[in-house]
């Protein structure tokens, strides 16, 4: 609708702007952009401190535990400084994508399927500890890397939604790898997996996730009848 009432914009993570300065009202200008800032201060921080925190607390002190809550502080906040440096040198990356949704969207196809495989293996296998965890990580967010570096200087053209089904596929190849290195099967390895005894769904949350899932079928039936 933006598209067809401002025409002659190119760009279109530029309409925002454009309907607020051109259809809004000047007192209610004031009052969208400093929600709009409040909320970005307030995910920014989060996350940033959310990430020194974890950094500080998973990573430096396991390895150095007589450290007092003094010098921590003092680490988290040089780790805050530097995750904003990072942000920042970061930042033209956003600038050559298609838009700040596109943006998100790509970043979480990079990062997700990683994740995804370890918990998909963590509910329904009950093989893998952390070491495997850790290596299927690395080894998957490091192949995100290298297709992101190949994306973004366009030696290959594969969309998004393609390249994650690869990166998930690389995922489980480096999982079941780190199962054949894998020499420990202790209680505290099988403590990581997920058990339906204990989180037995009832009936009603069974039915409601049939109903979610024959509902999104239903949904993206027209859009596949379409494409054949």
């Amino acid at each position: 609708m933006a598209i067809h009432v401002f025409p002659e914009v190119s760009k279109s993570q530029d309409l925002y702007a454009i309907i607020i300065k051109e259809l809004i009202p000047n007192g209610v200008i004031g009052l969208i952009l400093a929600g709009l800032l409040a909320a970005m201060i307030s995910s920014i921080d989060s996350s940033i401190n959310s990430s020194a925190t974890l950094i500080v607390y998973d990573f430096i002190k396991p390895k150095f535990p007589k450290l007092s809550n003094r010098r921590l502080v003092f680490i988290g906040r040089i780790t805050v400084c530097l995750i904003m440096f990072i942000s920042l040198a970061w930042t033209p990356i956003i600038d050559h994508s298609n838009g700040i949704w596109a943006y998100a969207q790509t970043v979480l196809t990079y990062l997700t399927p990683p994740l995804v495989c370890i918990l998909f293996f963590g509910i329904f296998s009950s093989r893998g500890n952390q070491k495997v965890a850790l290596f299927t990580l690395i080894g998957g967010h490091l192949s995100s890397l290298i297709l992101f570096i190949l994306q973004f200087y366009e030696i290959i053209s594969i969309h998004f939604t393609i390249l994650a089904g690869f990166i998930f596929l690389i995922s489980i190849i480096l999982y079941q790898v780190g199962l054949l290195t894998q020499t420990s099967d202790t209680n505290h390895d099988k403590q990581l997996n997920f058990k339906f005894a204990i989180y037995r769904p009832s009936k009603f949350i069974i039915k409601l996730a049939i109903a979610v899932i024959i509902s999104t079928l239903l949904s993206i039936l027209p859009f596949l009848i379409k494409q054949f």
